[in-house]
């Protein structure tokens, strides 16, 4: 069986992104998060850790404790009056009698699709024997996941102030959940048909997530599975899957709007698979950045190897600031510039600009004139420093550059500056 590990062997700055940057996809959602499926590495987070209720996407993590506690998938389960008593009236649901009986197998499918709350509750009483029984199972395999920012208090998601999660606690449930085949294939389906084994009817079910019709406006043809949620004090929350020829993802929206869900779970699906990649290397799997552009790949090589920058999750070809800037150049050069609190530039979190950047090198005061001198002999760097925005990929650039005229200009053993030059 094939391992995953933590590892990018394309190289990227090591800090975090500065607040400016922090909602660059623009989501309406109040929190979401997007990992890797593979490493479980998340790519983005919108408040990933703050708490929010779940609603309906509760029922992923109730579904696999389902199979979990599966004993047989054909054992007949009733709608009992005890859920008719306990489950809110106004609670979706396929339109089940009391009395009326169905499967277990198609218990999870009214679960997962229709998202029925009475089936739920009936489900979990079957399963544990009571809802605290189930709630206290759910809650264990949450926090044996890493999941301890959550609290579940009923199988279904219906609102209850002590009912709660995060949106990483809900990915590493997701990514779990959906790794199970059987929960996977079910919550891929666009339609199925339900059994009422005492009237011998067939009810049809639709699953409730327009990211698997496509026929819908929100349709995204790499998603392999999702579930819906919704009450007034969630918003809409949603869940899924995508999978992609290099990469697979879980992304996670909590407290969106109405039809903004999906645009935001799309956005995230395509920002990670724009700039992220899965590779295998002796059976492990590892990710890799894919934001850079072709020409800076080997500066960041060769700064990530002599330590200046380490591996993260943040885009080369993002804008960066005039702060990141000064920490990056203070990596490099060994030396400390604009760090100290009364500092105009160590308060800079704007977007990063040529002049701003040529002012940066000014103040250093190093050896030579690089400025003015061996750094506008190469064209790139003055072309970059002629920008209105500077990337991360831009400054690594930069910061490599002046390391290098300023060892030279320190007579270390690096050879003619104005030559030195890794790539045509």
């Amino acid at each position: 069986m094939k391992t995953s590990k933590y590892g990018i062997i394309i190289f990227i700055l090591s800090f975090v992104p500065t607040a400016i940057f922090a909602n660059s996809l623009n989501l309406v959602a109040e929190g979401a998060i997007l990992i890797d499926v593979e490493t479980g590495i998340v790519l983005y987070g919108k408040n990933e850790y703050e708490t929010f209720y779940p609603a309906s996407t509760t029922k992923v993590l109730s579904s696999v404790l389902f199979l979990n506690e599966m004993v047989d998938p054909y054992a007949h389960v009733t709608q009992t009056q005890s859920s008719k008593n306990i489950v809110p009236a106004d609670s979706s649901n396929i339109g089940l009698l009391v009395g009326d009986t169905y499967t277990y197998l198609d218990g999870i499918h009214a679960v997962l699709l229709a998202s029925d709350n009475f089936v739920t509750h009936d489900m979990a009483v079957y399963a544990t024997g009571s809802i605290e029984a189930f709630s206290q199972k759910m809650n264990n395999l949450a926090t044996s996941l890493g999941a301890t920012g959550s609290n579940f208090t009923n199988p279904h998601g219906y609102h209850d102030p002590d009912h709660y999660t995060t949106a990483y606690d809900l990915a590493l449930i997701t990514r779990y959940a959906f790794a199970h085949p059987t929960i996977r294939t079910i919550a891929s389906k666009t339609t199925y048909d339900f059994t009422r084994l005492n009237a011998s009817q067939i009810l049809s079910l639709k699953n409730s997530s327009a990211l698997i019709h496509s026929d819908r406006e929100y349709y995204n043809e790499n998603v392999i599975a999702s579930k819906t949620g919704y009450h007034t004090p969630a918003g809409l929350t949603l869940v899924a899957q995508a999978d992609y020829d290099n990469i697979s993802l879980v992304a996670v929206v909590l407290k969106s709007t109405s039809g903004n869900q999906y645009v935001d779970i799309n956005k995230l699906f395509e920002y990670g698979s724009t700039n992220f990649e899965n590779f295998e290397v002796d059976g492990e799997i590892y990710l890799r950045n894919i934001s850079n552009s072709d020409w800076s790949l080997p500066y960041i090589t060769a700064a990530s190897k002599l330590g200046f920058i380490k591996a993260t999750t943040d885009l080369y070809n993002a804008p960066t600031t005039g702060k990141d800037f000064a920490t990056l150049l203070q990596n490099t050069l060994g030396i400390n510039i604009f760090l100290d609190d009364t500092s105009p530039l160590s308060q800079a979190n704007s977007i990063l600009t040529g002049d701003y950047a040529a002012q940066i090198i000014r103040d250093l005061n190093l050896p030579n004139d690089i400025l003015t001198g061996p750094l506008y002999h190469i064209e790139r760097a003055r072309n970059i420093l002629a920008q209105d925005v500077l990337t991360y990929e831009d400054t690594i650039y930069l910061a490599y550059q002046l390391y290098i005229y300023s060892s030279f200009a320190q007579n270390t053993n690096i050879t003619n500056p104005y030559f030195y030059e890794i790539i045509a």
